[in-house]
């Protein structure tokens, strides 16, 4: 069957992403886009670059609409002002790139889009600093471009003459206390990043440090 649109006045429309309130998003966020639009119709048209067909919501919408995996729903409208959101729970990564668009005015309207940008695997960490808190303990901090809402831990591997320890942070807060440093020992020391998916980023560049603690620390 085909359906036809018609409509005479002007149009505005506008879809942008409300939540979360960062961009790119993270693997497994859910994702909502809100369309807003003026218009004489009563109904907010939707489409996805990745495929579906044609979708609309409208103020007689029971439940919400599906497409292709997005979720619709009509919020409401204001004398001839219509909102709509599109929400993606979960979104995987097969989604980034994808284009939702909206229209007020059916398939010959203006469509409004927004581009869905997700992360990809962690970026490597930088400028990692070891600062002394007593004789056997240091803070370790270090630098990432990640967006923070996407690292879930990193991982601190600390290699010496003797022994090799992993560090597991409890949460993304790029610093980490080392305990157990011993005097004479010099310690290759990396960081690796790992998303809430499990993806693991490249290794950082080794940072060498010789313990030698009261009197100095000696970065190699």
């Amino acid at each position: 069957s085909t359906s036809c649109f018609f409509y005479t006045g002007s149009v505005s429309v506008t879809i942008t992403q409300t939540s979360p309130s960062y961009s790119p998003v993270c693997p497994e966020d859910d994702v909502v886009l809100t369309c807003q639009g003026t218009s004489n119709n009563t109904f907010l048209v939707f489409r996805a670059s990745n495929g579906g067909t044609l979708q609309t919501v409208s103020n007689t919408s029971v439940i919400n609409t599906d497409l292709n995996g997005i979720v619709l729903q009509w919020i409401g409208m204001n004398g001839t002002y219509l909102t709509a959101t599109a929400t993606i729970s979960n979104i995987p990564l097969n989604m980034n790139g994808v284009i939702i668009s909206c229209s007020t005015s059916g398939l010959l309207g203006t469509f409004a889009m927004e581009k869905i940008n997700i992360t990809g695997d962690p970026p490597s960490v930088t400028n990692l600093i070891l600062t002394p808190l007593n004789n056997t303990s240091a803070i370790l901090t270090w630098s990432t471009n990640e967006q923070p809402n996407c690292v879930l831990f990193y991982t601190i591997e600390l290699d010496s003459e003797n022994s090799t320890f992993l560090y597991n942070t409890s949460n993304s807060t790029p610093q980490q206390i080392i305990s157990d440093l011993m005097n004479g020992q010099t310690y290759n020391i990396t960081v690796t990043a790992n998303d809430v998916i499990g993806t693991s980023g490249n290794k950082s560049l080794p940072l060498l440090y010789h313990w030698n603690v009261p009197s100095s620390v000696n970065e190699i």
